[in-house]
């Protein structure tokens, strides 16, 4: 039997773990019970804040001491080195130098034998360009078209008849619709 302060006690709780829950700021809202249970939650998290707090005053210190030795040393050229990164972006390839054709084939090469071990199926075009010793962009740069253009016609748009005709003559890729899923129109 319960008394009326046992009821409205357990109204109570309900009621605070409701709110909980509807906050989303305890996981376990519907795991905590008793007051005692609660307590202990909060004590738990006081402990990371505590830690965190303690981290937060690690980190700031060091970034402290670490703008004072850059200002110790000082910036090559005069000037104070302030909104400026700590060196440019390196940059793994120069890209104002083309690849040989035999390293980008070689590249192609490898990644399609990646995909492979990986069990990913290789794009038909890019496999008859391979093949017949081309990368994808060699084989666009042999017809003459941009690579990015030459892919949109492998995915989704038609492509004209008579660059499907030199890619049949140069890498025996058929012209057949089969073969591009956006089809072949007639040249304009």
């Amino acid at each position: 039997m319960q008394t009326r302060g046992s009821t409205r006690l357990a109204r109570e709780r309900r009621r605070f773990i409701l709110a909980l829950g509807s906050a989303d700021q305890t996981p376990q809202g519907s795991d905590i019970t008793t007051p005692r249970q609660l307590r202990r939650r909060a004590a738990h998290l006081q402990k990371k804040i505590d830690q965190l707090l303690e981290e937060i005053a690690v980190l700031t210190r060091a970034a402290d001491e670490l703008e004072a030795a850059r200002g110790r040393i000082g910036r090559p050229g005069g000037h104070s080195g302030e909104g400026l990164s700590e060196r440019p972006p390196l940059s793994r390839v120069d890209s104002t130098v083309d690849m040989s054709d035999d390293h980008a084939l070689a590249i192609a090469k490898g990644q399609a034998a990646k995909m492979k071990k990986a069990g990913k199926r290789l794009d038909p075009l890019t496999a008859a360009a391979l093949a017949h010793g081309l990368s994808f962009r060699g084989l666009a740069r042999k017809l003459d078209v941009g690579h990015g253009i030459l892919g949109k016609y492998r995915v989704k748009t038609p492509i004209p008849r008579s660059l499907a005709k030199k890619i049949e003559k140069l890498i025996g890729f058929a012209a057949t619709d089969a073969n591009w899923p956006g089809g072949i129109k007639a040249d304009a």
